[in-house]
């Protein structure tokens, strides 16, 4: 796990923590499956990686869209065709967000889906849970 050091002036450094982006993902499904029981209806969309040219051109010619979210919750709720997240380290918040990643959040949210940023696992499960809820 990264460790970040404390930006404090004191002598002693505390360390904190942080998990991965890949980290929280897994809690995140883990529980969706384990706890809230959700099976096939919550798809986790592997658009991430590192590929040779060739064959990210190749997944290009066939689909393949920069700036899918991560997770899509394929159930409608009584406002939203489906939720779709897509998911940050829980340290994020103020980081740049990718350009593709607002666009396709802005084409789902123009179509009538629900899109949004998790910043971390427990983050993810409170934007599905209000989404189940029809909270959102």
């Amino acid at each position: 796990m990264p460790r970040i050091r404390s930006t404090s002036k004191s002598k002693k450094h505390t360390v904190k923590d942080i998990p991965t982006e890949y980290q929280e993902c897994k809690t995140f499904y883990q529980y969706t499956q384990s706890f809230l029981r959700l099976g096939k209806t919550i798809i986790h969309n592997a658009n991430e990686g590192r590929r040779d040219a060739w064959y990210g051109e190749a997944l290009s010619r066939i689909g393949l869209t920069r700036g899918v979210c991560d997770y899509t919750y394929i159930v409608p709720n009584k406002k939203y065709h489906s939720l779709w997240l897509e998911m940050k380290r829980r340290d994020g918040y103020h980081k740049p967000k990718h350009k593709d990643q607002d666009e396709f959040i802005a084409v789902l949210r123009a179509h009538g889906h629900y899109a949004a940023y998790a910043y971390g696992w427990e983050d993810a499960v409170r934007i599905l849970q209000a989404y189940m809820a029809d909270e959102l």
